[in-house]
């Protein structure tokens, strides 16, 4: 698949062949590639960095696999509206400067092994977001809502529970 370099959509939703193997593209030559779907498919592995190659991606849909290890630095998708990595098993740090906040508007990373949301560097970046839906329910952070958030103004749904 990854010799589709025109390919603008990628719907592999709910494909049971591919339980327990990787994400199985390459994505260095789908340059064109606008929206990633691969939910539900029970893959496992890490979410591999040359995702960071799709410069047009505007939504990624990987909810409901057996993903492990930590987010990738996503920060130069600049055209990411959508990331869903819900029911999964990532864990660790949620870095906000390794993410677009300036571009999402649905962050969905409820579900998974999450600890600690490190925030912007800059909170200028996260003022100026327009981050409207943010779903960080079911991990396993203590502690209160973070300050910061009140600085995604455009911010409609948030769940933390």
């Amino acid at each position: 698949l990854g010799e589709l370099s025109m390919l603008e959509i990628l719907n592999f939703n709910n494909n049971q062949g591919l339980v327990g193997s990787t994400i199985p593209i390459k994505f260095s030559d789908m340059w064109s590639l606008r929206e990633l779907h691969l939910e539900d498919n029970g893959l496992q592995g890490t979410i591999s960095t040359s995702i960071t190659q799709l410069n047009r991606i505007e939504e990624i849909h990987l909810k409901h696999n057996n993903l492990f290890g930590k987010i990738p630095d996503l920060a130069k998708l600049k055209a990411l509206k959508v990331l869903d990595l819900s029911h999964n098993h990532l864990r660790g740090d949620i870095i906000c400067d390794q993410l677009p906040l300036e571009s999402l508007r649905t962050l969905s990373l409820g579900s998974n092994l999450f600890t600690k949301i490190v925030p912007p560097n800059d909170f200028s970046s996260a003022s100026q977001a327009h981050l409207e839906v943010l779903d960080l329910s079911h991990n396993e952070f203590t502690g209160t809502v973070p300050d910061y958030i009140q600085h995604f103004r455009n911010l409609r749904w948030l769940q933390m529970d």
